[in-house]
């Protein structure tokens, strides 16, 4: 054979071995014309709670809620393709397949478009299943504890007043949850059958108690009941998914992230957590810049602000780029309609590493912030095929421990006023915020409190008994304050107290309450510039109010 021969056989080798290599797509449908379902019966394709969800907040189910037409999916599938899981927002469909094949099913009549989102294989055709230990496992050492963390949201108040996310149900996506289903940091969860569901988006291996330690320690901040290491609502119930891969960043993690939410939306979850963020990727064409982040752009923006549309509260971390080239929030913490949450120390100072705002066109974030500068984590060693192996309790930075704070934070101040729809939610939290007066885009909000959210207390500090009690002046320089009661006259007795920020008492008072008098000046010892709290408190009524000192 000559060389010319030799030369040809080897080009066309390697372009049959090109063309039959498998890569992963979204193939996009046009219609939903036939789908055999309808949205006036809901329940077919809806688990009643989600369908509670949105009768409660009058969000109408549309076309949008149907599901993709399972015979488009079939079609597609006769072509030789393995196909995975579908997204009814945007009526699609994910596949591994041939570029060949790809091309004869871009030529299908029902189909839009054919969009090439990761490179090579990953998903399995057939999932298998997980195991829980039978009896769970005491953590190697505890090095650290949560009150610290807990204290700054106020959420050690929280928890003894007895909202610790009882009846809310809460979703995590994240790169893997190992040692979750073995340690007793999570015992309880299965011990009270409060795992709801799990999914494994990234390889379809239905185990997720695996791969990577990020989503256990990030889930550690939210169910965590163990010693002193508690979460923030450990006493929720739980949809754990798997849908970042850490072995390679391409777009399909942003579509897994919208399969995941769509998952957790028919589940009828509560409260979304996503420790995750998307700016650069191994395919340097997915790139995106920071004119990008708008939250209109990227698919998985689009794809919280849907989330958060349907009634669930999105709850995404900032982003660790403080200190890099980019130093702006990360994809979907642009997005519009959810909580981006950013991290400051234990001395409410932002972390050097927290990701900042605005928006690329100008909105205030993060929204808030908790401790992610060494924030207490449950991590688990894992041994070079995968298993877990030992596990300790330990401290992490990053925003990917303050966001699930706020996650579980938000569904104890919703459980705590279960009539609030999620964006009454959202807004009480960032106006209980330490920054609330003031927000920009290093804080946002600032860091939120308990006892301020979940009364859902003005910023004024009027309307605070049936519109009988004003504070003045707020902000104040003086080192006092005076209370307006007018002819406010209440059965018992009246508490008052003030608080600084660590929650020290700097003055507290009983008043019978029929003694009220129409005025009451508090002469307070010299303070410092900064917010301080007014409690009110009967043994009927708490109100808390925030004051600033300039």
């Amino acid at each position: 054979m000559g060389r010319n021969k030799v030369l040809l056989s080897c080009l066309m080798l390697v372009a049959m071995l090109i063309t039959s290599a498998q890569d992963r797509y979204m193939v996009f449908f046009s219609d939903k014309a036939n789908v055999g379902y309808s949205i006036d019966h809901p329940e077919e394709f809806l688990t009643s709670r989600a369908i509670a969800r949105r009768e409660k907040h009058g969000i109408a189910i549309t076309e949008q809620d149907l599901p993709v037409d399972q015979n488009y999916i079939n079609q597609v599938a006769d072509k030789g393709v393995d196909v995975f899981f579908s997204t009814k927002w945007f009526n699609g469909v994910l596949a591994q397949m041939t570029a060949s094949q790809a091309t004869s099913v871009g030529q299908l009549s029902f189909v839009d478009s054919v969009v090439y989102i990761a490179g090579g294989t990953r998903l399995l055709t057939t999932p298998g299943t997980y195991t829980v230990a039978e009896t769970f496992l005491d953590p190697e050492s505890v090095n650290s504890n949560t009150e610290v963390q807990l204290a700054m949201l106020g959420a050690d108040d929280m928890h003894e007043d007895g909202f610790e996310g009882q009846g809310m149900m809460i979703a995590v996506f994240d790169s893997g949850f190992p040692g979750v289903n073995k340690y007793k940091p999570f015992e309880h969860i299965f011990a009270e059958d409060r795992l709801v569901a799990t999914r494994d988006f990234i390889a379809n291996s239905g185990n997720v108690f695996q791969y990577n330690t990020h989503g256990a320690s990030v889930f550690s901040n939210i169910a965590s009941d163990y010693l002193d290491v508690i979460g923030t609502a450990p006493k929720a119930s739980f949809v754990l998914c798997v849908t970042e891969d850490v072995k390679s960043e391409y777009w399909i993690e942003e579509y897994n992230w919208l399969f995941a939410a769509e998952f957790a939306d028919s589940l009828g979850v509560d409260v979304i957590n996503g420790s995750l963020g998307y700016s650069t990727f191994s395919d340097k064409n997915m790139d995106y810049t920071y004119e990008d982040m708008n939250g209109q752009n990227t698919l998985v923006a689009k794809a919280a602000n849907i989330a958060s549309q349907k009634g669930m509260i999105v709850v995404v971390s900032a982003g660790n780029e403080g200190n890099g080239s980019w130093k702006y929030i990360t994809s979907p913490g642009d997005a519009k309609d959810i909580l981006t949450v950013g991290s400051v120390t234990s001395g409410y100072n932002k972390s050097s590493f927290s990701s900042v705002g605005p928006t690329a066109d100008g909105r205030i974030k993060p929204d808030v912030c908790a401790m992610g500068t060494s924030a207490s984590i449950f991590n688990a060693s894992l041994s070079t095929s995968g298993e877990t192996t030992s596990a300790r309790i330990t401290t992490g930075n990053g925003t990917s421990f303050s966001s699930p704070q706020i996650a579980g934070f938000a569904a104890a101040i919703w459980q705590a006023n279960p009539e609030w729809t999620n964006e009454e939610v959202m807004e009480s939290i960032r106006m209980s915020g330490t920054s609330s007066l003031v927000p920009d885009s290093l804080y946002g909000f600032g860091v939120p409190k308990y006892r301020l959210a979940v009364n859902g207390a003005t910023i004024d500090a009027v309307d605070v008994f049936e519109d009988k009690l004003k504070v003045y002046p707020n902000p104040f320089s003086e080192d006092k304050v005076t209370l307006d009661f007018g002819d406010l006259k209440l059965k018992g007795k009246l508490e008052i107290l003030i608080k600084d920020m660590e929650g020290k008492s700097i003055y507290h008072n009983k008043i019978d309450g029929q003694e009220i008098p129409n005025n009451l000046e508090i002469a307070i010892d010299p303070t410092v510039n900064g917010v301080y709290f007014l409690i009110l408190r009967t043994k009927r009524f708490n109100k808390t109010v925030k004051l600033v000192k300039i």
